[in-house]
């Protein structure tokens, strides 16, 4: 909650990262790990966030989207050298090769290890852009009977990993008591361990939502029977392949309810949603 009662408002961190874009343990470790940022403690121990904090965070952001390492933001920040890094950079980040590294020799162990630092040390964003794509990229190219079991490992890797930060960002979130209107439910038609539905899953986490899963649906239209204001204030549906007309009809009639907050993955909304509105 924000904090009234001072001269200088504060924001408690679930707070800022609805704001930012960026999840809670990303923030812990900009703060314990990088000293990026310092935010207040209560008695309590809980972070409170100044307004110049929030503004230390989005300039962060902006020296990550310029390529910049984590590790390197801080001396720019306190008015070290800019001059060579004033355009964004398309590169992946350097962990990505020993990720595939990992990959290759599949050493699922140090793979996680690589995979957890680089989604707590960075937005999720960046992540996929930096790191989830580029590896896929990679793997696409490999060539002969390994491609298959590399990309297996891939998508279990991304799997355990957000199964963890989602997990442990929903318990931090039941633990601040949020509200009853930041669950959301995550509806995908892609096949279970897709690493587009887990990606779809970090972001509304990174938002501030409690997050569940339901994976590999076939069938939705029994859905405004299993759910509740209650227990969910938010569904979105996701697929990366293609729907019946029935499913999208369903989907339809299920925004119709006008009950909840509804979104949905892009293919839904040009190549399914769009056409039925019409």
């Amino acid at each position: 909650m924000k904090d009234l009662n001072q001269e200088n408002p504060r924001f408690a961190i679930r707070e800022v990262s609805e704001m930012t874009g960026i999840k809670p343990v990303t923030l812990r470790a900009w703060q314990r790990r990088y000293g990026l940022i310092q935010p207040k403690r209560t008695q309590k121990g809980h972070r409170l966030f100044s307004e110049k904090d929030i503004d230390d965070i989005r300039e962060i952001q902006g020296w990550l989207n310029k390529g910049v390492p984590i590790g390197k933001v801080k001396e720019l920040i306190r008015g070290g050298s800019k001059s060579d890094l004033a355009e964004p950079s398309e590169e992946s980040l350097k962990e990505v090769d020993s990720l595939l590294e990992c990959i290759a020799k599949m050493d699922a162990q140090k793979g996680d290890k690589i995979l957890s630092a680089l989604f707590k040390e960075y937005p999720t964003q960046h992540i996929v852009n930096k790191v989830i794509y580029p590896v896929q990229e990679a793997l696409d190219s490999v060539k002969g009977t390994q491609r298959s079991l590399q990309v297996s490992l891939f998508r279990s890797l991304v799997m355990a990993v957000s199964n963890r930060i989602i997990e442990s960002e929903n318990k931090f979130l039941q633990s601040e008591k949020v509200s009853q209107n930041k669950k959301a439910l995550l509806v995908s038609f892609d096949t279970p361990g897709s690493v587009d539905t887990r990606i779809h899953a970090l972001l509304l986490s990174d938002s501030g939502n409690r997050v569940t899963m339901l994976e590999g649906v076939e069938d939705v239209s029994g859905l405004p029977e299993m759910v509740n204001s209650e227990s969910v204030s938010q569904v979105y549906f996701h697929c990366s392949k293609n729907i019946s007309s029935k499913t999208a009809g369903d989907i339809k009639s299920f925004a119709a309810l006008d009950a909840y907050e509804v979104g949905y993955s892009p293919l839904i909304q040009q190549v399914y949603f769009n056409q039925i509105e019409e």
